[in-house]
């Protein structure tokens, strides 16, 4: 297959309220592999109750901003969309993935006649220093270089 088979402990999408989303990542000395599979529980943000989700990928070295990109629109039948999409993004020469910080945001496309929006549903952070289960998940990632590492995670506000 495309990644490995996701780890046998789901996260529940009612442990946060704001749904999960199952994020296959990869990393080596040279790149960052990120597949947005799907998410599961999301939670309308606007007035209509339609979805319209996206997600926003940054990667951060230390401070530094490196890399940002996003998904195509899903549609969100029953609250979940499927993305299944793939990202390899370059790091630079000497990179630390100590110093490494993903930064998933999931969005609803908001679009009204004047302008074209969005509204942040909530965030999934990987790194040394992520709270709860990005940190041990990016551990893992890190454990396993160049192993696609697929997980469920959290979704947060």
């Amino acid at each position: 297959g495309r990644f490995s088979a996701p780890s046998k402990a789901v996260v529940s999408t009612q442990s946060t309220g704001f749904g999960a989303i199952q994020l296959a990542v990869s990393v080596t000395t040279e790149a960052l592999r990120i597949g947005i599979i799907k998410a599961e529980g999301l939670i309308p943000v606007d007035m209509s109750g339609t979805l319209e989700p996206y997600c926003r990928i940054l990667v951060h070295i230390g401070s530094e901003l490196v890399h940002k990109k996003k998904t195509c629109i899903a549609e969100a039948i029953n609250r979940s969309p499927v993305w299944e999409e793939f990202f390899t993004l370059d790091l630079p020469a000497k990179t630390l993935l100590c110093d490494v910080s993903l930064t998933i945001e999931i969005r609803d496309h908001l679009k009204n006649s004047r302008s074209t929006s969005y509204l942040l549903m909530g965030r999934v952070i990987l790194s040394n220093s992520a709270p709860g289960h990005g940190q041990t998940h990016w551990e893992h990632i890190c454990s396993q270089r160049g192993k696609l590492i697929t997980e469920w995670q959290p979704i947060l506000p």
